[in-house]
């Protein structure tokens, strides 16, 4: 009897070992592609670190002091053992005691770093020259063609002193217990800034210490766009030139000398840097607002006794986040504060840009 192997028994062996090899190619390639990408990646990085060295971007020289690239497969590791920043015209200078970035290559256009200080800032024009340290610190930032997108900071136990011009400009020291900050679109061309921090303590020339602060804010530029671009301060100037530049308040928390204040709401700043607008301010006591306000400018209680009273008249009991608040509008008229029918009796400065 003579056993017969179908020809299909006598192919599926080699179908998979051509199968297998297949997939094995593929992985191959693909992995050569990577190394490539990563390679890539890092000379493209070297690129820009030293064309930012040179001053070639806008003529701001951004300085990584002894470079090291890292990270191969999965990461770009960027470190420099000091960074330094100058603008074009001297105006500012910063230095950075070192800075660790790292760029996931499977996610373009995000940056995590660590920053270990003390970082040094000087601007001369303002008397500005400030020294901050800390004990701990990370950022991240996201950007795309276009430039920076977004990005976050926070400290943990954040110090920073000014040696400058007293007269000109008068903070002397800053001090909180943490400090945090972020940058994110807003959706439908909106932008959307936020911060927090505990126990700040603030020490200034003409006021000397003032008491502990704690904050919390949450503020939307309308209309600002999608993006912060190679130039976040300049974006923001042009943003406030137009003279219909509207902020709104989505949510901010004070707390000073025992008085707590909330308030929502939202202001337009003109051409001019003059404020309009209407936000509901709300505050835990009429007594905490009026010792408040002695702390802060002692004798003056007896001029703002008025407004006060206006102020307390005018305020309803509301409850927010389970606690209880006064609130009341304030209308905000070419920087003119009212409360009611009674103006402050101080104009706010017009905001400078």
């Amino acid at each position: 009897m003579t056993l017969q192997i179908p020809d299909r028994v006598h192919m599926a062996q080699p179908q998979r070992r051509g199968t297998l090899g297949l997939i094995v190619g593929v992985v191959v390639v693909l992995a050569a592609l990577w190394v490539g990408y990563w390679f890539v990646a890092r000379e493209v990085a070297a690129a820009v670190v030293n064309r930012a060295a040179s001053g070639a971007i806008a003529g701001r020289h951004v300085v990584c002091v002894d470079p090291e690239l890292a990270g191969f497969p999965l990461r770009l590791d960027v470190r420099c053992v000091r960074a330094t920043y100058a603008d074009a015209g001297g105006g500012m200078t910063a230095a950075l005691g070192s800075l660790s970035a790292s760029a996931p290559l499977y996610r373009p256009g995000h940056v995590s770093a660590t920053l270990t200080g003390p970082l040094t800032v000087n601007v001369p024009a303002p008397g500005i020259a400030l020294t901050a340290s800390w004990s701990d610190a990370d950022a991240t930032a996201s950007a795309w063609l276009d430039g920076l997108t977004g990005g976050s900071a926070s400290f943990i136990s954040l110090d920073v002193e000014n040696g400058g011009d007293a007269v000109r400009f008068p903070l002397e020291s800053l001090k909180a217990d943490t400090a945090s900050a972020a940058a994110a679109p807003a959706g439908s061309g909106d932008y959307r800034l936020s911060g927090t921090a505990k126990r700040i303590q603030l020490a200034t020339a003409n006021h000397g210490a003032l008491p502990d602060i704690d904050g919390d804010a949450s503020v939307t530029l309308v209309g600002f766009g999608s993006s912060l671009g190679t130039d976040p301060v300049e974006r923001l100037r042009d943003w406030l030139r137009k003279g219909d530049a509207t902020a709104k308040i989505d949510h901010l928390r004070l707390a000073i000398a025992g008085a707590v204040f909330v308030a929502d709401g939202s202001l337009t700043v003109s051409a001019d840097g003059l404020l309009n607008g209407t936000v509901l301010l709300g505050y835990n006591s009429i007594d905490a607002l009026a010792n408040l306000i002695e702390t802060l400018r002692p004798g003056t209680s007896d001029r703002y006794q008025m407004p006060l009273q206006v102020l307390n008249a005018l305020s309803k009991p509301v409850t927010i986040d389970g606690e209880t608040f006064h609130q009341t509008p304030l209308t905000f008229t070419d920087s003119v504060v009212w409360v009611g029918i009674a103006p402050l009796p101080d104009r706010l400065p017009p905001l400078k840009f």
